[in-house]
């Protein structure tokens, strides 16, 4: 989409079609609005990647528990059908 967007501004910057301009604007605005939205997507993973990473690893403690807790919660949104199932089962 991006590649194609990017095409038809030099088409239209090479012809001088400056109303085609206001056009491809809003699908720039598009695009990098959905930059954004899979940017604060991927940082949120990245955090819960982290927070899984760190109960592997960290201590065993009882602030681990409310910590998996957590983490669990913030990661259903990504879980498989059947993850779902099993955790709906608890």
């Amino acid at each position: 989409m991006q590649d194609d967007v990017i095409e038809r501004l030099r088409e239209r910057l090479a012809t001088g079609d400056t109303v085609g301009l206001y056009v491809l604007r809003d699908d720039a605005r598009a695009i990098l609005n959905r930059i954004t939205a899979l940017t604060a997507e991927r940082d949120a993973l990245a955090s819960i990647v982290r927070g899984w990473h760190w109960l592997a690893v960290g201590p065993d403690e009882m602030g681990d528990y409310q910590h998996q807790r957590e983490l669990i919660k913030a990661s259903e949104p990504y879980a498989s059908p059947a993850l779902r199932a099993i955790a709906a089962g608890e």
